[in-house]
């Protein structure tokens, strides 16, 4: 079982009668902020070569870098996306740019270093992500540490970040500071009405500032909001480019029409498989991906598939392909009260992609309770359950370790290997090399 970690932030007021500007003499403290059983803050003090665990600063500065940035840290995952796939922040200098503006700690500044921190939400938990300062950084008074990488909670991670700026703002008003830009943007903040909210929360997921850029696509955002379902408009804000997003509601509205105009077969397959599945209590404790893992192979062995063997979609779910979708888009599928499971899918992808794709639609057909379901490329919690049933539907960890050697399995199966497993499964070897590091070989 897997339990997801917490964040605590401490900080000892300091008198600091020589710092010149109010709201950073009045909130000087002596910060630690600690997460699971690491210490974020832990630096080496370059003068005297000893470490501590904290530092001294002001708690002003990260306190309005977090209200500033308030609606990218709580729904802007695309950078989880970059990150899943390179492993690296690496993306165009304007992006990789603004990735850290509103995703890194450090990016608070002000004069002081802060912790390499990246706080990268997925949905219903947020990734955070820290590295450690290099030891020739020889500009800096004090290196940071350690490096690290947890999951929080994004619910409980929402709810520190707003301790932590509370107690800032009360500081300041304590001291008789008033109108500073964290106590204007933080009042704003809390004060919002739930429908501007939303709007705020949907431009973060397109990467806009809800303040100063969205306005300019105001009108198309309203309007997937009108069309589109909760989940429906989030997966679907998560993946397209702003200026995309009437292309895209297109492209929906087609793939829907292609669902209600199809002919179904007279027996509902994947109703008949969804009757005989139930989940298990475990599940709740498991991380999105062992979640997946977990409900692929109880299909399996429902439908009595050994793990040896490919896995037959055609059987179970229809699918049928219309035009490419817009960047992000991969397939849309649902089911009518009447008319058994359809998916739609582009008509660009090569047959090992369009399987797992397929894959990934049985998952919300099986397992959840939607009309209308989006297939994306996004990296938030729904998409990582998704990705990790169709890897183990397809090509179970199991059956692959049960044809290779002990010796492919403890240094690395051969590319020949990989291949000719992926050709059997009808996969890419992608996927079967993500079985392998992920489920075998760790």
């Amino acid at each position: 079982m897997s339990e997801y970690q917490d964040i605590e932030i401490r900080w000892e007021w300091l008198a600091a009668p020589s710092v010149k500007a109010a709201e950073l003499r009045a909130t000087w403290a002596r910060l630690e902020i600690h997460v699971g059983g690491e210490t974020l803050t832990l630096v080496e003090d370059k003068e005297s070569g000893s470490s501590r665990r904290s530092i001294y600063c002001s708690l002003y500065p990260l306190a309005e870098w977090i209200a500033f940035n308030w609606w990218f840290l709580r729904a802007h995952s695309r950078p989880a996306s970059t990150l899943s796939k390179s492993r690296s922040y690496v993306g165009s200098a304007s992006d990789h740019y603004l990735q850290r503006q509103r995703h890194n700690v450090r990016s608070a500044g002000d004069g002081f270093l802060w912790p390499n921190l990246f706080i990268l939400p997925e949905g219903g938990t947020t990734r955070l992500v820290w590295r450690a300062d290099p030891p020739d950084a020889a500009s800096q008074v004090i290196r940071f540490l350690t490096s690290g990488e947890v999951v929080i909670e994004s619910s409980l991670l929402q709810q520190r970040l707003t301790d932590f700026v509370e107690v800032v703002v009360s500081r300041l008003t304590e001291t008789g500071i008033r109108d500073t830009q964290l106590q204007v943007e933080w009042a704003a903040i809390q004060s919002t009405e739930p429908q501007e909210a939303a709007f705020c929360l949907t431009s973060a997921r397109l990467g806009l500032d809800p303040y100063s850029e969205a306005e300019k696509y105001e009108a198309d955002i309203l309007r997937a909001a009108d069309q589109l379902d909760d989940q429906l408009l989030d997966d679907f804000m998560d993946v397209v480019q702003p200026d995309k997003i009437s292309v895209a509601l297109e492209w929906v509205a087609a793939a829907q029409e292609e669902i209600r105009r199809l002919t179904a077969p007279a027996a509902d397959q994947v109703e008949a498989l969804r009757s005989e599945l139930s989940p298990s209590p475990e599940w709740s404790h498991l991380r999105p991906w062992e979640r997946g893992w977990a409900q692929a192979r109880r299909v399996r062995g429902t439908l009595g598939i050994d793990a040896a063997d490919p896995f037959e979609l055609q059987g179970i779910l229809r699918a049928s392909a219309i035009a490419v979708p817009p960047r992000g888009l991969q397939a849309l599928g649902g089911k009518d009260p009447d008319t058994p499971a359809l998916v739609i899918v582009g008509n660009h992808q090569p047959e090992a992609a369009r399987r797992f794709t397929i894959a990934r639609a049985l998952w919300h057909l099986l397992w959840q309770n939607e009309s209308r379901f989006l297939v994306t490329t996004a990296y938030t919690d729904l998409q990582k359950v998704e990705r990790a049933f169709a890897a183990e539907l397809l090509a179970p960890a199991e059956g692959i370790a049960g044809q290779l050697s002990v010796e492919s399995i403890h240094l690395g199966a051969e590319e020949r290997e990989i291949e000719e497993l992926a050709r059997k499964y009808q996969v890419s070897p992608m996927i079967v090399q993500h079985q392998l590091d992920n489920q075998i070989l760790r």
